[in-house]
C-alpha cells in the first residue's frame, strides 16, 4: 500500500489513546482503535486484515467515529 502512495497513521488522536489508520488518494480504508491489552503489533495485524478487507470488499472498518444514523426518506 505504501509503495502505492497510501499512509499509515499510528499514535494518539485526542482522546483515543492510540490509533492505527491506512488511506490511499481516494480515501480511508481503515480507522482502528488499539484495544485494552492489544500489542502494536497485534493492532497493526488487524490493520493488515482491515486493509485486505477493504480491498477485496471496498467495506471500511471504522472503530473511531460514531455510526451515522440512518433516516428514512420522507
Amino acid at each position: 500500500m505504501i509503495d502505492h502512495g497510501g499512509q499509515i497513521t499510528l499514535g494518539a488522536m485526542e482522546p483515543i489513546n492510540c490509533v492505527a489508520i491506512a488511506n490511499e488518494d481516494f480515501g480511508c480504508l481503515a480507522m482502528l482503535q488499539r484495544r485494552p491489552g492489544e500489542t502494536v503489533p497485534q493492532l497493526l495485524d488487524r490493520l493488515n486484515t482491515a486493509i485486505a478487507l477493504a480491498w477485496t470488499s471496498e467495506e471500511l472498518i471504522d472503530e473511531i467515529n460514531a455510526p451515522v444514523p440512518k433516516t428514512k426518506p420522507r
